[in-house]
């Protein structure tokens, strides 16, 4: 059939079972953008305000990183992420996390500064950054 005026044709029938499926923005599972959580944030163990320009930029520009990246592309993103155990003297960044949180990861940002996280499927969590290393 001929729509009038047009000279396209008119599909009679059933829309194609395909047509009608909406694509995730996404695909599931490793590969998706990482969100950035601030959720777990630790305010008493933080010391954002200590932070020099140099060490602030780094932790921002790391954070971005993460924020474009994936679980599967933080190293190449130049993301080096190291982990602590929560043990002494980090044990204090565990509190308010869940008993499944076994260690934090941390980027380093100056000779001392860190950002401590924790990634849960795609998001990254930030518990804590802070200008000082634990001794």
């Amino acid at each position: 059939m001929v729509r009038e005026g047009t000279g396209q044709r008119k599909r009679e029938g059933r829309i194609p079972a395909g047509a009608a499926r909406i694509r995730p923005l996404v695909a599931a599972g490793d590969g998706q953008h990482l969100a950035i959580s601030f959720a777990y944030f630790n305010d008493g163990e933080s010391e954002i305000d200590r932070l020099d320009a140099a060490a602030a930029r780094k932790a921002l520009r790391s954070l971005r990183s993460i924020g474009a990246g994936s679980t599967m592309t933080l190293s190449e993103c130049n993301i080096r992420m190291d982990t602590v155990p929560n043990q002494r003297p980090y044990h204090v960044l565990f509190r308010g996390l869940t008993e499944d949180v076994a260690h934090l990861n941390h980027l380093n940002i100056s000779s001392g500064g860190r950002v401590f996280f924790f990634l849960t499927s795609n998001v990254c969590h930030v518990v804590a950054i802070r200008a000082r290393h634990y001794e």
